[in-house]
C-alpha cells in the first residue's frame, strides 16, 4: 500500500513493503509471475502473498535471475545452482564471478580468470577466455553473447571475444528479448543496436552504478545522491528515489513495479507504482 506522501515532482510514488526479510537482500529478481525473489545472507525467498517463503536454498545468494519460476540461476559463495521448478542443482563451478540465463537450458556463466562456460542444460562447454574477470553477462544462443570487464564491453563473435572500445562502464543488463544496456561513469549509457553500441544520453552527469528493467521500453537506472534514470524505449529522463537510497543498492523491475533495497544493510524495499 502507499502512504500518499512520497510522490516526487517527476511522478514516482513510493511505499515501504511491509514485509521484511530477517536478513540482507544482496539481490533481486521478478519473475514473469510477477514473483519477487529475493538473495539473503540466508538463502532464496519468494514473496508469495504477504509472506515471504524460503525457496530452498541456503546461504548468502549474491546473485538471482531467471526467465521463469522453473529456471532460475543463483550465485552463492562462487558456485552457481539452477532450479528446475522443483529442486537446486549445484552445476559444479567453484569460481563464478557472473551468471546469466538468456532462455531455458542456456546459460553463460563466467568464472575468475575470465573462463566462460556455457550450459545447455545437462553439461557444461568452455567457451572462448575473457580478458579478465567479468563484472556482467548477457545473452543467449540466438541473441548471442555479451560481457562487461574491467569497464569494457566485448561480444562473442565466433571464437573469441572482442572489445568494444566502450571504457567506464559499471553495469551490463537486457531484456531476455533483447537488447543489452550498459550504463557507467558521469551518466553513461549505451544500448547494443545492430552489432553496434550506440549511446544514449541520461541527462545525468553522475555515474549510474545497476540497471533492470521488465522490458526493452522499461528500464530503470540507479545513481548517486537520490538519482537515477528511466528509460522508456525512446529516451532517458532523469528521476528521485527515496531519500537516503544510493546508486551501489539492489534493484528488481517489474511491469507494475520497481524494487529497491538499500546498500547499507537497510531491509527495506521501495517500490513504484506503475500506473501513477
Amino acid at each position: 500500500a502507499f502512504d500518499g506522501t512520497s510522490a516526487t515532482s517527476s511522478g514516482w510514488f513510493w511505499a515501504d513493503l511491509v514485509e521484511e526479510p530477517t536478513t540482507s537482500v544482496r539481490s533481486l529478481w521478478v519473475d514473469p509471475d510477477q514473483t519477487l525473489w529475493l538473495g539473503t545472507e540466508d538463502g532464496v525467498v519468494r514473496r508469495e502473498g504477504t509472506q515471504l517463503v524460503p525457496a530452498g536454498l541456503s546461504g548468502t545468494v549474491t546473485f538471482l535471475q531467471g526467465t521463469a519460476a522453473d529456471n532460475v540461476l543463483a550465485i552463492v559463495s562462487y558456485e552457481v545452482h539452477h532450479f528446475d521448478g522443483n529442486s537446486w542443482t549445484d552445476l559444479g563451478l567453484a569460481n563464478v564471478v557472473a551468471a546469466w540465463t538468456g532462455a531455458a537450458n542456456d546459460a553463460i556463466l563466467a568464472e575468475s580468470g575470465g573462463l566462460v562456460w556455457l550450459w545447455d542444460g545437462s553439461q557444461l562447454t568452455a567457451g572462448p577466455t575473457l580478458p579478465g574477470d567479468a563484472d556482467d553477462v548477457w545473452g543467449s544462443q540466438t541473441l548471442g553473447y555479451v560481457a562487461l570487464v574491467d569497464g569494457d564491453l566485448y561480444s562473442l563473435e565466433g571464437s573469441a571475444w572482442i572489445g568494444a572500445g566502450e571504457d567506464n562502464l559499471l553495469a551490463l543488463w537486457g531484456p531476455l528479448e533483447g537488447p543489452p544496456f550498459a550504463i557507467g561513469s558521469r551518466g553513461r549509457a549505451v544500448r547494443r543496436e545492430s552489432g553496434q553500441w550506440v549511446e544514449l544520453p541520461t541527462g545525468l552527469g553522475t555515474n549510474l552504478f545497476n540497471i533492470g528493467g521488465s522490458g526493452p521500453n522499461d528500464v530503470v537506472a540507479t545513481g548517486v545522491n537520490d538519482f537515477g534514470a528511466y528509460f522508456d524505449g525512446t529516451e532517458w529522463t532523469p528521476i528521485r528515489f527515496p531519500d537516503g537510497f544510493d546508486g551501489f543498492g539492489v534493484l528488481a523491475v517489474s511491469a507494475k513495479a520497481v524494487y529497491l533495497v538499500r546498500d547499507d544493510n537497510v531491509r527495506i524495499l521501495h517500490r513504484r507504482d506503475g500506473t501513477q
